[in-house]
Parts: structure tokens; sequence; C-alpha cells
């Protein structure tokens, strides 16, 4: 296989991966347009995974936010500090 044979499918894989990172700034600009409405009754503001099987949510509901703790052998919902949130069962 010559240098020429490899000199296609190596400039197709740099355009794409071009493109690819030059999408990141305009998904960061349409970012708040794919989040939920303003007036929407529950979001997920954030979403961290802890490791391969637990993930920590923090969710608003009705003005509450709640942190969730998903994954392991029960899921925990904790009422987020101030925020007048009621702590829930699992």
């Amino acid at each position: 296989m010559s240098v020429s044979d490899l000199a296609y499918p190596i400039s197709v894989l740099a355009i794409l991966l071009t493109l690819l990172l030059a999408s990141r700034p305009l998904l960061r600009r349409w970012q708040h347009r794919l989040a939920a409405p303003p007036d929407a009754l529950i979001s997920l503001r954030a979403s961290h995974m802890l490791d391969r099987s637990r993930r920590l949510l923090l969710i608003e509901c009705d003005g509450a936010r709640l942190v969730v703790l998903t994954g392991g052998s029960q899921d925990i919902i904790v009422p987020w500090p101030g925020t007048g949130g009621t702590e829930a069962g699992p």
C-alpha cells in the first residue's frame, strides 16, 4: 500500500475531525435552546457520573432542588439546602 493510497482516507478523517471540533462552539451557543424551558415543572440541572454504575443528579422540581444519587443498592433523594425541598424515599 503506497502513500497515495492512504492520502484519501487520511484526508477524509482529517476533514471529519475538523468539522466535529468546529461544531463544539456552535453547540455551546445553542445549548440554552436545548435546555428545558424556564416554566417547566421539572428539569435536570446537572448530571455527574461518579463511577460505572452510580450517577449524581441535580433536579429542580417546581422551584425546589433535589440531589438524587442513582445506581448502587438503592436510590437516594436529598433536598438541596435552602430551597424548601422535601426529603423523599427511594
